[in-house]
């Protein structure tokens, strides 16, 4: 008994040195951004903090972001978007042009709140139930899925606008990725395990990633 007691306590001091290895780490990474990139990445904490605590009154109730109407899905996008598109151009300071920025964050703003709305048509029971205003909630399961198709469709439209001298560097990854994605959306519903939604659906945004990696690389 004293030998297991001496393992877990070993274990916890080792786990805390760890934690503070890594806090100390991620510390000096932050340190080292561009003072713009710490003042983003600080009103994106804000706006997850906000998120998940209430702290907004709306009709003498205290709210969190997530369950303000409509605000859940744009919210979810907009960090994804400004931490995987923006960040990196705006830290390594690659020139990437106006309209090509824009044009870049607006289709993955349009892909990732296809996959969050695919969320709330999970969670659809749960937020009728709690009179919790989702789009699917609203609209209904079969509008959203057809919303979902709008987004998604446009996000590969403008890819196919910005691309069209490199078809296969970056059209072939929004393809697939499109593509693959209408199919796990057209198959979601409530009843679908968590593993559906936590693996495949947020997943294709990597798979995304490593699909236009691989594309360049072929290039290369």
């Amino acid at each position: 008994l004293r030998t297991i007691t001496g393992f877990r306590s070993l274990f916890k001091s080792q786990k805390s040195r760890l934690i503070s290895i890594l806090c100390g780490l991620i510390l000096l990474l932050i340190m080292s951004l561009k003072m713009s990139t710490m003042l983003l990445l600080f009103f994106m904490s804000l706006i997850c903090l906000i998120y998940r605590i209430p702290l907004i009154g709306v009709q003498h109730k205290r709210k969190n972001l997530r369950e303000i109407s409509f605000l859940k899905v744009f919210i979810i996008a907009i960090i994804w978007v400004a931490s995987t598109v923006y960040l990196p151009f705006a830290e390594f300071g690659k020139e990437l042009g106006f309209l090509k920025m824009l044009n870049l964050m607006v289709r993955q703003l349009l892909f990732i709140s296809a996959i969050a709305l695919t969320f709330d048509i999970r969670d659809l029971p749960d937020d009728a139930k709690n009179s919790l205003y989702t789009v699917p909630v609203i609209i209904g399961k079969r509008n959203t899925k057809i919303l979902c198709f709008v987004l998604l469709n446009c996000s590969f439209l403008l890819a196919l606008y910005q691309q069209v001298n490199t078809f296969e560097e970056q059209l072939y990854p929004a393809f697939i990725s499109v593509a693959v994605t209408i199919l796990l959306v057209y198959f979601s519903n409530s009843g679908r395990n968590r593993y559906y939604y936590a693996f495949w659906l947020d997943g294709m945004c990597l798979f995304q990633y490593l699909l236009t990696l691989a594309f360049s690389l072929n290039k290369l």
